[in-house]
Order: C-alpha cells, then structure tokens, then sequence
C-alpha cells in the first residue's frame, strides 16, 4: 500500500490494512476472490491486491491519504477533498534525473487505484481510524476524465519535462520563486500548483518532500467519486 505523505509508523499501516481486509474487501460489497499480493517484484510494480468485484477482475493499487483528517483526540487537522497521483519524483534533492512516478509509469501492471480518505481519527490512546471513504477508480477511467481536461499524458508528460529542466538549471526554490514571481503559478505554502483556469478540475502540483522532489497531478474527490467504480464509506 502507497501513502500519501506517508504513514508515520508500521503500526499504522497494519492497523490501516486490517480495516481494509474486514470492512471493505467484503462480500456484501461484492468483492470476491480477494487476494494480497506477496510477490515483492509485482508489489513493487503496483499491484498490492488482486479481486473481482461483481465479476470483473482488479489488480489493484492501494492508495491512502493517512497524514491528513480530524484528529477527534485533539481537535486538530483537516479533511483531504483531492487526491494526488505520481506524475514524477526524485531520489533525493540532488537527483536530477528521478524516474517517472507511479502513474505514468509503463511498466507498471495495476490496472485501477483503491482510493481512501480518512476524515476522522484518533491518535489517543493509540492511532485509529473512525471514519474512512474509499473511491475504487480503473486507470483508464481517470486517464479519460484527465483528457477532458487537456490534461493527455503527453502534455502532462512535457510539462513534467519542462518543470524538471527549470528545476536541474535553478534549483526547486529558485523555480518557485521565479514562478510565482512571473505570476504563473500559486504558492500554497512549499507547493506550486499549476493551476487552469476552472480551479474545481484536476491541476498539477510541483513540491519537495523530505529532500525529494515530486510532482502531481491532484484530482477533487468529487471527480473520483463520480468516475469510480464504486465508492462509500468503509
């Protein structure tokens, strides 16, 4: 399973995974013939779970948003309504080359995302969560739903080009600046979004993250709701 912005511990994951397998991988649902994948080679290719959900097959990637939601043990955080998805990244600040990111990567063999939120949480006496969303998307669905937006993967693809030389000439901070200078761009705290003109649609999100340089194309949750296959509360 892939974090967005990582889990904190190993704890939370297994607990995170467990709510998973008995909530929502579940008949009544419709899945069947669920299986994690245990194949370190293929896991890390993308495919975290295999299943048919009312007779179609899945090779599923599992995708978690578990640094974001309400804390109700301190009253603290707030509720995710995007999800980002790996256009490209880098090993570390020094890495000028990097590597595609898991979604334009080719070589991967997922053919859909399991998306999930966690709105609510408490961390005391030990983390867990209370109230959780989940969007099951296929990839071609979302690839589609980008177009309409102009947002192919070859443009996102050139745009990724471009950003990534802006950012080996001047360095991440230098790009930013120079960016948001010109007006081109909107700063949000350490991030550069690359917005269009309807700021309800998917946009691009260029920021570093521990010494790692990313860059995303965020998706609203309502559009992956409205594309899933199916979607609700675990």
């Amino acid at each position: 399973m892939s974090y967005q912005y990582y889990s904190k511990d190993h704890a939370q994951e297994q607990e995170f995974g467990k709510v998973l397998d008995n909530a929502l991988y579940v008949a009544s649902r419709g899945f069947s013939g669920v299986a994690r994948n245990t194949d370190i080679e293929t896991q890390k290719l993308g495919i975290d779970i295999y299943f048919y959900l009312n007779h179609s097959y899945f090779k599923c990637d599992e995708k978690a948003a578990t640094s974001y939601g309400v804390d109700t043990s301190t009253g603290k955080g707030r509720v995710l309504q995007t999800f980002s998805f790996e256009l490209f990244t880098t090993h570390s600040e020094n890495d000028h080359v990097g590597k595609d990111g898991w979604f334009l990567n080719p070589d991967n063999l997922s053919d859909s995302y399991m998306v999930t939120w966690i709105d609510k949480f408490h961390s005391i006496p030990k983390w867990e969560p209370e109230l959780v969303y989940f969007a099951l998307i296929r990839k071609d669905s979302l690839l589609r739903e980008l177009n309409k937006y102009d947002l192919t993967v070859a443009k996102m693809k050139d745009k990724c080009d471009r950003i990534k030389q802006c950012w080996a000439d001047n360095g991440y901070r230098a790009y930013r600046e120079d960016s948001v200078r010109r007006g081109h761009l909107t700063r949000f705290h350490d991030k550069i979004l690359l917005r269009d003109a309807d700021d309800n649609g998917p946009y691009l999100s260029a920021s570093t993250t521990k010494g790692q340089f990313h860059i995303n194309v965020v998706v609203p949750r309502q559009i992956l709701n409205r594309i899933s296959v199916l979607s609700g509360k675990v």
